[in-house]
């Protein structure tokens, strides 16, 4: 351990010289072509949303994909549906942000006021999803469509975590979804856009019925018609709290 004060906050020394952030082949070719299909515009602004279990890299991946897509757009909005881990208020809220500077830290770094912001007053919504869903509809409503907009969510994968997910995929119509995952463990199946026909959300059921209580089976085709993209982390430590460590070379 460092001798210093740093070490009282969690700055370790580096073993070994960093090279720099490191990605797999499925994130290379899902971070390009996220960007190609932000420079396309055939049917308006990319809608993506990054999802995967806790400690799997949402937020790295996030990050890295609005650094990218600000070489090209003025903006890129920001729907925060993580109440936990928030990126640009205090945790306990739900935001929809517009991001303009690159992210260059973690998220005590950028703490900004967004354009609409929802406290939930918990760090979690599994005592009441029915509220959770309604506070994301208020701020969904807001998104005018005119940028690109990324979306995270939580890291609550399983039962009613998924059901949640199956949600906020049919309540947004996204035409892009992010699917992280590690190791061998199957933590969340394999969002697809016919698996997600067939799924029940908390307050979406087959056919696709949107969570705004509209019945879009045959008004909406594209908010089950989306690219998927699986990365899948092959290193070590992914996945595991506690076990990955910010490395920055200059």
């Amino acid at each position: 351990m460092l001798d210093t004060p740093l070490s009282g906050v969690g700055m370790t020394p580096l073993r070994k010289a960093a090279g720099g952030m490191v990605m797999s082949q499925t994130y290379r070719e899902a971070l390009s072509s996220l960007v190609n299909a932000c420079g396309e515009e055939l049917d308006g602004c990319p809608v993506i949303l990054v999802c995967g279990a806790k400690n799997i890299g949402k937020s790295t991946f996030n990050c890295h994909l609005i650094n990218t897509l600000l070489n090209h757009t003025a903006s890129v909005e920001y729907l925060e549906c993580d109440l936990g881990q928030t990126e640009f208020t205090p945790s306990c809220c739900l935001s929809l942000s517009t991001v303009r500077e690159p992210l260059l830290g973690p998220p005590f770094t950028h703490q900004w006021a967004p354009e609409h912001m929802i406290f939930y007053g918990q760090s979690s919504c599994e005592t009441d999803l029915d509220r959770y869903l309604e506070s994301l509809k208020s701020l969904w409503r807001l998104y005018k469509g005119e940028t690109p907009i990324v979306i995270n969510t939580m890291g609550w994968v399983k039962g009613f975590g998924f059901q949640l997910l199956v949600d906020i995929i049919c309540l947004c119509s996204v035409s892009h979804v992010v699917q992280l995952s590690s190791g061998d463990k199957v933590m969340c199946p394999q969002l697809t856009p016919e698996f997600l026909r067939s799924s029940h959300g908390w307050q979406t059921h087959p056919p696709a019925q949107s969570a705004l209580g509209e019945d879009n089976s045959g008004t909406h085709p594209a908010q089950w018609s989306y690219t998927l993209f699986g990365i899948h982390s092959e290193f070590e430590g992914a996945g595991r709290p506690g076990e990955m460590r910010h490395q920055r070379s200059n």
